[in-house]
């Protein structure tokens, strides 16, 4: 329709605007108008075009971690969701390093002395994932924190943990996780912090972190 009145206006075809010489400059201006309703109309279309939803597990979910505290939170977020490519993002890519609860390695020692970010670390989100139960309950809480500044570029992270992990596997019967933790974080070349080095450690009778890793490790 639009394009049909702006023919009309420009004198073209049976426009009894294109031999009416004192017409002509309303016409343009009426020309003109139109045309300009027409690109507004257009551009307020696409304002209002409803946007896809994001997938689970996008790159939004992932802040770039300028700080300590946003790599922690970026750290909760994937583990509670049991996002593998935000959880990887977390840590230094090489040298990556896990001190697991002694009590607890000591019933592994094949286990634990061969411990990587891949696959070790990402093998435990991933056998999680093939056993979670599609319930949003999974969470992480950091207690009791402190930070020791170890060099500009380097700092110590302390604290008590609480992580509870649902799943479906009914050979583990365990769903929540506390102990200690100690994470060595690194800043890498773009700014950004990241985990180079993880000891756990067992306070309670309740299973720590590194017996769910253990349970849910690549065997």
């Amino acid at each position: 329709m639009c394009s049909r009145i702006l023919r009309w206006c420009w004198g073209s075809g049976n426009s009894p605007l294109r031999d009416s010489g004192w017409i002509k400059p309303y016409a343009v201006k009426l020309r003109e108008s139109m045309f300009a309703l027409l690109l507004c109309s257009q551009f307020l279309t696409a304002c209002f075009r409803t946007r896809e939803p994001a997938q689970p597990g996008a790159a939004s979910d992932f802040a770039p971690p300028l700080q300590p505290e946003i790599l922690l939170s970026n750290l909760t977020a994937a583990t509670t969701r049991l996002n593998v490519a935000n959880y990887e993002r977390c840590f230094v890519p090489t040298g990556y390093v896990f001190l697991p609860d002694p009590g607890v390695a000591r019933n592994n020692v094949g286990l634990f002395s061969q411990w990587a970010l891949q696959p070790s670390e990402l093998d435990v989100i991933r056998n999680l994932n093939r056993v979670k139960d599609g319930t949003t309950r999974n969470s992480l809480a950091f207690t009791n924190a402190r930070t020791n500044n170890i060099t500009p570029d380097s700092v110590e992270y302390v604290a008590d943990y609480r992580l509870q992990i649902y799943h479906t596997d009914t050979t583990f019967r365990e769903y929540l996780f506390t102990g200690n933790l100690v994470f060595s974080l690194s800043r890498n070349a773009a700014n950004e912090w990241q985990i180079a080095r993880w000891r756990d450690a067992k306070t309670s009778a309740t299973p720590c972190w590194t017996e769910l890793k253990e349970r849910f490790a690549a065997r």
